[in-house]
């Protein structure tokens, strides 16, 4: 299949939340692959075993037991910094933080900072915004643009 990305990743410790991720993100057909971690660390192993390469899209939960959002960020830097393509990464939470959405507004690593849930209307916002694809005149069956 011919998609926008090879590979999507969702890292939350909630296994209902990263199901619905997973359904919204194949409902939209713009990826080969969505892969979902409930635990970091794992998806810190997967993403150095798949040097130089990585996905094009990371979202990442903040509040997770073993190992928050902010710590992940520490390891996925030295990540970032051996791949081809850079990850764009976003930050998903449940919380209404004013610390956590400054926090991110100055990391380097984090594109945008996203109120969960993830929704459909999240992704075609993201395209718009760091990809300049317009969405409105994307064809989510076909996987083509209109130019």
């Amino acid at each position: 299949m011919n998609s926008l990305f090879q590979q999507i990743v969702f890292i939350d410790d909630d296994e209902a939340t990263n199901f619905l991720n997973r359904i919204i993100t194949n409902s939209l057909k713009i990826t080969n692959q969505v892969v979902l971690f409930d635990n970091p660390k794992e998806a810190i192993s997967h993403l150095k075993q798949q040097l130089p390469n990585g996905p094009e899209l990371l979202f990442l939960d903040i509040n997770m037991p073993e190992m928050d959002g902010w710590e992940f960020l520490k390891y996925f830097e030295e990540i970032q910094q051996q791949q081809q393509v850079p990850t764009k990464l976003f930050l998903l939470t449940t919380s209404n933080s004013q610390r956590d959405m400054i926090k991110s507004r100055y990391h380097s690593l984090v594109n945008e900072f996203i109120q969960k849930p993830l929704s459909r209307r999240h992704i075609k916002d993201i395209l718009a915004k760091h990809y300049s694809l317009n969405y409105q005149n994307y064809d989510f069956t076909n996987q083509n643009f209109a130019n």
